[in-house]
């Protein structure tokens, strides 16, 4: 069941989009949702044609296939070129399943023989990071941010995986090559984008 909200301001904005375009340049979008499905359950409306759902179960049924459940607009927000539509930015169903089942082999690690062992490497250079630089001592506090350092991680097993040579974030304990830097000056953009899709 989809709740509504008694909030005017949330009201109006899902005739107009204003809720979310507000949300998007304020930039904490991601906390405004989440405070909307804490306050009106798992499903609550946010624009005219737009829904907030933050039921796993929900969302697993919803992005099975043979459901009948079809990608909304806010997905063409994420193509890279507006003539022509990735897998993540399709909203034609068909489309979508035909390069799904193109790409799949790539996802499933068939043909990376050693996908493990690469993932680990990045994974004990991670945790090398920590013991050597980060590890606090009753005299000697030393932060460690783990949001950020995990990124470090993240991107060096992709760009190991992908390409067999590392961007070396971790290496380096840096944003190698201000790839983090430039996602998150993108993202408020993209996000407003999102809205307007």
């Amino acid at each position: 069941m989809v709740s509504s909200s008694p909030y005017s301001w949330i009201t109006i904005g899902t005739i107009f989009n204003l809720w979310k375009l507000k949300s998007a340049l304020s930039g904490r979008m991601s906390e405004a949702l989440n405070d909307v499905c804490e306050t009106y359950g798992s499903s609550a409306r946010i624009g005219p044609k737009d829904l907030i759902c933050s039921d796993p179960y929900v969302i697993r049924r919803m992005c099975t296939a043979k459901l009948g459940y079809r990608r909304s607009k806010f997905y063409s927000s994420f193509a890279f070129n507006p003539d022509r539509d990735s897998m993540i930015s399709t909203t034609d169903e068909k489309v979508h399943a035909d390069l799904k089942m193109k790409t799949a082999a790539g996802y499933s690690g068939k043909g990376f023989e050693n996908l493990e062992q690469l993932i680990n490497r990045q994974l004990d250079a991670f945790i090398d990071l920590i013991e050597q630089k980060y590890l606090s001592t009753p005299t000697d506090f030393r932060p460690f941010d783990f949001a950020k350092k995990s990124q470090y991680f993240t991107l060096d097993a992709i760009t190991d995986v992908a390409f067999g040579k590392l961007f070396g974030c971790i290496a380096q304990d840096d944003d190698m090559y201000d790839y983090i830097k430039t996602v998150d000056q993108l993202l408020p953009a993209a996000k407003i984008a999102g809205v307007f899709s």
